[in-house]
């Protein structure tokens, strides 16, 4: 894991080792304290910022991948989850102390689900101190309360199969697939006391995937099929705008722009061509702005802080970026990666786009000079499968 300072990109970055395995997840923690990323072993690993030479610090040891891993908003919470169905929770202002381990192995199914594909999910709730769980083993949804943590958590019962569960940014909802049926449940999280908003026989298929809105107003549905579903959040009674395929298979990413502007629909049919359908939010028209590009596979999809920039990672070796002030026009080709591009993010100021490729690089793409030949960053031994900017835009972790 290697972090630089983007003042003095052309400096050597600092080194946090050792990790056997590559890198899934990493993030800054808020407190600005840790960089905090989870590998293939199964671990969740803390490097300390202020002591880079230092030996990291592991924290849990799941059974294989680590499927989540989330920090409470103060900074005082870590929590992870793997496909083994376990729950670890640490105190970072107590790491000697014991973290709370709990196994949701045992869970009454309540589908059929081989034991390599249990899977557990953890988030804090926005500005609160709970701590949402939820297992695809079960039909239960757990809170536990970070204020009295040893008492057992608090239960509401989806009273369907949980296919996924998702809270809005503001953590006004919580969203609840069906394993399954093509069916929504819908709570208020003031108001779990009270039924939820039921939607059956949707026009789609299960629900695998959900995207809200960075002002929780909408949420997108969608799940690997030729069909996605808007729905108005502060409307509910209203039915759910249907956004159809343009000649492709697949629905597989949904982004919405952070300024709220735009909403982008990524499209692929697996073999050479991907499409996005791109929709101004603030206009009455309907009809989508389609850009296409040629190469499969497509991997992510992402905007600029400001909106203006969309960028198309696919399996190739290749970014495509699409200027939204000037959309009709073709998109530029980021290029310069000698193997497959892993990872990309936009840092939060517009100034810079960084990529990770297999070619054991990390690039950086500048924005104020689009004319200046990107930076290139050496120093892993693998491929670089996970890029990610500080939130004051002035610093980079990459990891491998």
């Amino acid at each position: 894991v290697l972090l630089w300072d983007l003042n003095q990109a052309s400096n050597s970055p600092v080194i946090f080792c050792c990790h056997s395995e590559s890198v899934g997840y990493i993030e800054f923690d808020p407190t600005e304290r840790w960089v905090i990323a989870a590998d293939g072993d199964g671990n969740v690993i803390l490097w300390e910022i202020a002591d880079p030479g230092g030996l990291p610090l592991t924290l849990s040891e799941h059974k294989g991948w680590v499927e989540s891993f989330s920090v409470s908003s103060n900074g005082e919470w870590l929590a992870s989850s793997g496909i083994d169905g376990s729950v670890w929770l640490w105190n970072l202002k107590e790491l000697d102390a014991e973290p709370i381990v709990r196994d949701f192995t045992d869970a009454k199914p309540a589908t059929d689900i081989p034991d390599w594909k249990v899977k557990a999910q953890v988030q804090f709730l926005p500005n609160k101190q709970q701590l949402v769980v939820y297992v695809n083993t079960d039909d239960t949804v757990f809170f536990w309360n970070l204020v009295r943590i040893e008492d057992e958590p608090s239960t509401l019962s989806a009273g369907i199969p949980i296919g996924a569960a998702y809270l809005s940014p503001n953590g006004k909802w919580l969203v609840i697939s069906n394993n399954d049926a093509p069916e929504i449940r819908i709570w208020e999280i003031e108001h779990l006391d009270v039924p939820p908003r039921v939607f059956r026989d949707l026009d789609q298929w299960n629900i695998r995937n959900i995207s809200f809105s960075p002002d929780s107003s909408e949420m997108v549905t969608y799940s690997y099929g030729d069909v996605a579903q808007r729905w108005d959040m502060q409307n509910l009674d209203k039915d759910p705008i249907q956004i159809w395929t343009s000649n492709l298979e697949v629905i597989n990413f949904v982004a919405y722009s952070p300024n709220g502007r735009w909403v982008a629909y990524g499209m692929d049919d697996y073999t050479k061509d991907y499409g996005i359908e791109l929709y101004a939010r603030d206009e009455t028209n309907t009809v989508p702005i389609i850009l296409h590009s040629k190469g499969g596979g497509l991997k992510k999809i992402a905007f600029s802080n400001d909106g203006r920039w969309l960028a198309a990672l696919d399996a190739s070796t290749t970014i495509r970026l699409w200027d939204t002030n000037r959309i009709n026009t073709q998109p530029y080709a980021l290029q310069g990666h000698e193997g497959k591009i892993w990872s990309m993010d936009f840092s939060s100021d517009g100034h810079w786009l960084a990529s990770g490729s297999g070619d054991v690089t990390a690039r950086l793409w500048d924005f104020h000079d689009p004319q200046r030949r990107h930076l290139v960053l050496h120093g892993h031994q693998d491929r670089v499968s996970a890029v990610i900017f500080h939130p004051d835009g002035e610093r980079l972790i990459t990891g491998s």
